[in-house]
C-alpha cells in the first residue's frame, strides 16, 4: 500500500515539474522590439503577431498610435505579421505586411499613407462639444476659401513639426493654412488636415 502511495506521489511530482518547465519555456519565448512611427494624420490601430505552422496566432500585440507619433512595442521574434488599420479615416483603410525579425533585434518601422495605397490619410472629422456634426465637404470648401483669402504676411505665423520636418503655416480664423498653399489644418480638439493642389485647389 505504501509502495503505491510512493508511486502516485512520484507521478504527481513529475507531472508538476514537467508542467512548470513548459510554462517557463512559454514565458521565455524569444522576442524583439519595433519602433513604429505613424507618419500619417490618422489614428492607427496596429496588430503584430506570429503564426504557427498550424495557423495558430501567437504573441499577439495590439496598440493604438495617434497621428504623427511613435511607439515602441515588444513582439514575438520570427516571421511576424503586421496589420495596420485606420478605423477613423473615411473610408477606413487597412494594410498587412509580413517580415522576419531576429531575436532581441530592434527594428524601425515607418508607416506612411502609401502603405494604405493613398497619398494622404487623416481621421474623419468627428463631433465637437456642441454635438453638431460638420459636413466634411462644406468644411473643406470653407477652409480652402478662407486660406485663399488670407496670406502669409497678414496671418499669425506657425511652424508645425512632423516626421518630414518643420512646415510653415499661417492662421486664418480656425484654419492653419500651409504657406505653400497645398493644404490646411482645421483647428479643434484635434488638428484635421486637408491636402490641396497649388493655391488651395481641389482639396
Amino acid at each position: 500500500m505504501k509502495f503505491k502511495k510512493y508511486i502516485l506521489l512520484f507521478q504527481l511530482t513529475f507531472a508538476y515539474l514537467i508542467s512548470g518547465s513548459l510554462t517557463s519555456l512559454a514565458q521565455a519565448e524569444p522576442t524583439a522590439q519595433i519602433l513604429i512611427a505613424n507618419s500619417t494624420n490618422a489614428t492607427l490601430t496596429i496588430e503584430v503577431f506570429r503564426k504557427t505552422e498550424r495557423g495558430h496566432i501567437r504573441g499577439k500585440v495590439s496598440i493604438k498610435i495617434p497621428p504623427t507619433t511613435e511607439r515602441t512595442i515588444t513582439v514575438p521574434a520570427g516571421y511576424v505579421t503586421l496589420v495596420g488599420n485606420a478605423y477613423r479615416s473615411a473610408p477606413a483603410k487597412r494594410f498587412e505586411e509580413q517580415f522576419a525579425i531576429s531575436t532581441n533585434a530592434f527594428l524601425n518601422y515607418n508607416i506612411t499613407p502609401q502603405k494604405f495605397g493613398t497619398t494622404h490619410l487623416a481621421d474623419r472629422l468627428g463631433r465637437v462639444n456642441s454635438e453638431i456634426t460638420f459636413n466634411l465637404s462644406k468644411l473643406m470648401i470653407t477652409g480652402a476659401n478662407a486660406c485663399a483669402e488670407g496670406n502669409w504676411k497678414t496671418g499669425l505665423q506657425w511652424s508645425l513639426s512632423g516626421p518630414g520636418g518643420n512646415s510653415p503655416y499661417y492662421e486664418t480664423g480656425r484654419f492653419l493654412c500651409r504657406k505653400s498653399t497645398e493644404g490646411f489644418y482645421v483647428m479643434g480638439d484635434e488638428l484635421t488636415f486637408f491636402g490641396c493642389y497649388q493655391n488651395f485647389q481641389k482639396c
